[in-house]
């Protein structure tokens, strides 16, 4: 495997907003969200594609995004943003101003290899990088819950049966250099 991490470009992003749609549709699959209406998925993958544009618009100062890369096509993405206002509401303020890991997505055929943990190597490396102290991170995807409990501890809050009912809506404050131990107090 050859993989390589690279910042995105604009001819990407037409490679990208089928990626998004596939990656979603999967996750909504395995997780097994009730059907919902077409307009709530493509809401979510236009999110996604708009995070990017803005992006490449900024040159990585409103959003950041890395795209990993294998055999010429994309395999995964994450992107640094500021923390949603979502987010603000549910964590210590004082934890406001730090930027969130978001959009970590691997293409399903590429998963189970490797490369959701390089690109959080990497969004880490960026973040080291600007000399910030610490990230966030969420998640309401039962599945993704499993994979960063493993990678980052149990979280820092969660929001009991959030989505559906059934499935828990978590969050995580970690330090940059420690991210598997929580931060007092958070």
């Amino acid at each position: 495997m050859t993989l390589q991490i690279t910042r995105p470009v604009q001819t990407d992003l037409a490679e990208a907003a089928v990626f998004f749609r596939h990656t979603i549709e999967d996750t909504f699959l395995r997780n097994h969200i009730p059907v919902v209406p077409p307009t709530e998925l493509a809401q979510e993958c236009a999110w996604k594609l708009e995070a990017l544009q803005a992006d490449l618009k900024s040159c990585g100062a409103e959003r950041y995004f890395l795209i990993a890369r294998e055999r010429g096509g994309i395999v995964g993405t994450v992107a640094l943003s500021p923390a949603s206002e979502f987010v603000r509401e549910h964590i210590p303020a004082i934890y406001h101003a730090w930027t969130c890991i978001t959009t970590v997505l691997v293409k399903p055929s590429w998963q189970c290899r490797g490369i959701g943990t390089q690109l959080l190597s990497a969004a880490l490396g960026e973040l080291r990088r600007r000399e910030e102290p610490g990230f966030l991170l969420d998640t309401g995807y039962a599945t993704a819950r499993v994979y960063w409990t493993a990678k980052l501890g149990e979280p820092d809050h969660v929001l009991p049966r959030f989505w559906y009912g059934k499935d828990d809506h978590c969050f995580w404050v970690r330090g940059v250099d420690r991210p598997t131990f929580p931060l007092h107090g958070a």
